[in-house]
């Protein structure tokens, strides 16, 4: 059994427990089941400096969240908008939130950023309207958490549970951060008279707002960012009120993740990137864009790795946007790309085939008639991908061989019926349901 497999058995024995545990144990449920499935539980030692000048850079960002709570107290903004802050674009925002922002601007809404990389945050301190960085107001009130809350919510969980608590001591300490950033949201949803709340749907930092806005009885809209599945277990505690997914596949997926979700608070969007349109392609020697994940999973490693020597076809290497883990890739021939647009890149370089482990890319790509192969990695994360019938998978270097050849050879017809049996009737964003959420009455 692989360690995503055994992690997620042992946090859904976890889980069982919920109703014997505090109701913010399982708001950090996703980091919980990355605690489980990880052979290494060590916390990376950093230097003091360092740490120090962290501090002072996110307790910067505060300062900048609070005054502008209080400015905004004096505005009529009453809608809310938690999204991420990553570079992926070539503008300041989230290129998987674009289709938000084309409805309602950034300046109208109350922006609660999730920003995990303070370069970034840095380099965009001022472009950001209204902006208030939920992520490091937690690292602040982090610092108010007493021993005895951490001991008592220990002494909580042995009670009901026999699985040893030494592997992940830090979750008890991440629940109660998450508590306090819980308290924190009801004063700020309060203070600023939210009434509707969109949201990314990131399984990591979802739960605060949700239970904060559920209580208070503010609207929730959700809005589907990647793909996603059972692993995805931050998705299986609150609800939004409407959440907008892609297609029938995830509609029905969200079902089986959270059993309060029907097919009333669901509603389908298609794909919210732009499509754009495929050149015909005449390549003589084809090619093939392999995405940089599988370079971090050895298994995966070694299939591509064989493959990178027959040199039969041009390899590109897609390296995805904000991704800073090194590649070692001195002895073999490959051409970078590190655009941040994924489907103008299939389109410039006349992209043939795609193979990955894991992505959302891989589903993406058969938007504009590009097919992907997913390869077999060792944990089971994608396992969804192949198992649902949605991809085919290489569990070696023949399989994989046997299939670049098979679908560099694929007829058009074919590539449509596949498509459609990925995205259904949705192959272009529909904003109607969307546009009617945002900017419903109550």
């Amino acid at each position: 059994m692989n360690n995503l497999e055994s992690g997620y058995k042992k946090f859904l024995e976890i889980y069982s427990l919920k109703k014997n545990l505090p109701f913010f144990f399982f708001f950090k449920s996703q980091e919980l089941l990355r605690i489980l499935s990880s052979e290494n539980h060590k916390i990376k030692k950093s230097f003091f400096f360092k740490n120090i000048l962290i501090f002072f850079v996110n307790f910067f960002f505060v300062i900048i969240s609070f005054i502008n709570i209080i400015r905004l107290y004096f505005t009529s903004n009453d809608i809310a908008h938690l999204f991420i802050q990553i570079k992926n674009s070539d503008n300041n925002y989230d290129q998987r939130s674009k289709h938000i922002f084309e409805i309602i601007s950034p300046k109208k809404t109350i922006n609660l950023v999730i920003l995990n990389d303070l370069n970034i945050g840095l380099k965009n301190i001022f472009k950001i309207p209204n902006v208030i960085y939920i992520l490091q107001v937690k690292k602040f009130l982090q610092l108010f958490i007493f021993k005895n809350e951490i001991l008592n919510l220990k002494e909580d969980f042995k009670k009901y549970s026999s699985i040893p608590i030494q592997g992940f001591n830090s979750y008890f300490e991440e629940v109660i951060a998450s508590k306090k950033l819980y308290n924190f949201i009801l004063i700020l949803f309060k203070f600023l008279k939210i009434k509707k709340i969109i949201a990314i749907d990131d399984p990591r930092n979802i739960n605060e707002i949700l239970y904060a806005s559920n209580l208070l009885n503010i609207f929730s809209i959700g809005y589907q960012h990647a793909r996603f599945n059972k692993y995805h277990v931050g998705l299986s505690g609150q609800t939004f009120n409407k959440y907008f997914v892609w297609n029938p596949y995830f509609r029905d997926m969200a079902k089986k993740i959270n059993q309060n979700y029907l097919d009333t608070n669901l509603s389908l969007t298609g794909p919210t990137k732009k499509i754009l349109k495929k050149k015909s392609s005449f390549n003589k020697i084809k090619k093939i864009m392999i995405l940089d994940e599988v370079y971090y999973d050895n298994y995966s490693k070694n299939i591509i790795q064989k493959l990178l020597l027959n040199n039969k076809e041009i390899y590109y290497l897609r390296k995805k946007p904000g991704e800073n883990n090194p590649i070692n890739l001195t002895k073999n021939k490959i051409i970078i790309d590190d655009s941040n647009d994924y489907f103008v890149s299939l389109v410039e370089n006349e992209i043939d085939l795609v193979i990955g482990t894991s992505s959302t890319s891989l589903l993406e790509s058969w938007l504009i008639d590009v097919p992907s192969i997913c390869v077999l990695s060792s944990n089971k994360y994608a396992s969804h991908l192949y198992d649902d019938g949605l991809l085919e998978l290489a569990r070696n270097f023949d399989e994989l061989s046997f299939l670049i050849k098979k679908y560099l050879q694929l007829e058009e017809n074919l590539i449509m019926n596949i498509k459609k049996g990925i995205w259904g009737n949705s192959l272009e964003f529909n904003s109607y349901k969307l546009n009617n959420a945002i900017y419903r009455k109550f």
